[in-house]
C-alpha cells in the first residue's frame, strides 16, 4: 500500500480531534487530521490551497496532545511534512488559516476597491450604521479567503470611506447609501415658531383676542408669548395649523379693532 492509501485508511479509522485534550497518535497521519488539531487549538477554521492537500502524509513522532502550549510543536510537525499555515486577515487577529505547500506563499485575497462618498443629507455615523447592517446580512457567509467590506466615517468632511472586495459589492453599497442620503420629508405635524408683528393693535391685546378665539375654536392648543419691545407675538404652533392662525390674526389685527 502506498503512503497516500495508508493515510486514507488511517483517516477512515481514527476520529478527528474535536476538543482540547484530544491526542494525535504516533505515526503517519493524514494532514486533514493534524490540521483539525490546529483548528481546535486556534479556534479558527482552515482553508486549503487545493482540495487534496488534506491527504498529505504527516509524520507524528510521539503522541501529541491538542493544547495551546503544543501549538508550536504542532506547527513544526506540519512544517517538517511540507505544510505551512498562514493567517488570513490581520496577523494579530486572523479570522482563519490557509494551508499551503509553499513556505513563502501568501493567502490569495481579492484586491480591494475604495471609494469616498460625500453625503448631502445623511449624517456619516448614520450612514455607517445603515451600511454595516446591510454588510452583516450580505456578507455573513463569506468564503474564508474573501474580504469583509469596511466603512469609515469622516464627520469633518461629511463623507464615508468605503472599501470593498469587488466592484459589484461596492456598487451594491453605493446604491444603498444613495437611497438613504435623501432630504428628510417635512414634518407637517411638528411644531413651528412663528412671529407676528402687530400692525394696529398692541401685542398684549392681540394676544388676548387670539387666545380667546383659538380657545373657542377648540382642538390643539398653541402657545403665544408677547414681545412688548417689538410689539409682536411669538407663536409656537403645529406647522400644519399655522395657515389657520395666520388668517385669524389678519382678521383680528385690523384698524377697526384698535
Amino acid at each position: 500500500m502506498n503512503s497516500l492509501g495508508y493515510c486514507l485508511s488511517i483517516l477512515l479509522l481514527m476520529p478527528f480531534p474535536d476538543k482540547a485534550g484530544d491526542i494525535l497518535p504516533q505515526g503517519t497521519l493524514p494532514a486533514a487530521s493534524v490540521l483539525q488539531g490546529w483548528s481546535v487549538i486556534t479556534g479558527l477554521p482552515i482553508a486549503h490551497e487545493h482540495p487534496v492537500i488534506g491527504n498529505t502524509p504527516v509524520r507524528v513522532l510521539n503522541p501529541l496532545r491538542i493544547a495551546s502550549e503544543n501549538r508550536r510543536l504542532l506547527e513544526t510537525v506540519l512544517n517538517q511534512s511540507g505544510l505551512y499555515v498562514k493567517p488570513v486577515g490581520d496577523i494579530r487577529q486572523p479570522r482563519a488559516y490557509w494551508v499551503t505547500h509553499q513556505p513563502l506563499a501568501e493567502p490569495p485575497r481579492p484586491k480591494p476597491v475604495m471609494r469616498v462618498v460625500h453625503l448631502q443629507h445623511l449624517e456619516p455615523e448614520e450612514g455607517i450604521r445603515i451600511l454595516r447592517a446591510e454588510a452583516d446580512r450580505k456578507e455573513k457567509n463569506l468564503d474564508l479567503l474573501d474580504r469583509y467590506s469596511n466603512f469609515v466615517a469622516s464627520p469633518r468632511t461629511r463623507s464615508i470611506v468605503m472599501t470593498c472586495a469587488s466592484n459589484e459589492r461596492l456598487r451594491h453599497y453605493l446604491k444603498i447609501l444613495e437611497s438613504s442620503d435623501q432630504r428628510p420629508p417635512v414634518n407637517d405635524e411638528g411644531p413651528a415658531l412663528k412671529v407676528w408683528k402687530a400692525r394696529y393693535l398692541r401685542a398684549a391685546i392681540l394676544e388676548q383676542l387670539l387666545s380667546d378665539r383659538w380657545d373657542d375654536r377648540g382642538g390643539q392648543p398653541i402657545r403665544v408669548v408677547v414681545n412688548e419691545p417689538t410689539n409682536s407675538l411669538l407663536i409656537r404652533i403645529p406647522r400644519h395649523l399655522w395657515p389657520e392662525a395666520e388668517k385669524l390674526l389678519q382678521e383680528l389685527d385690523q384698524r377697526e379693532n384698535f
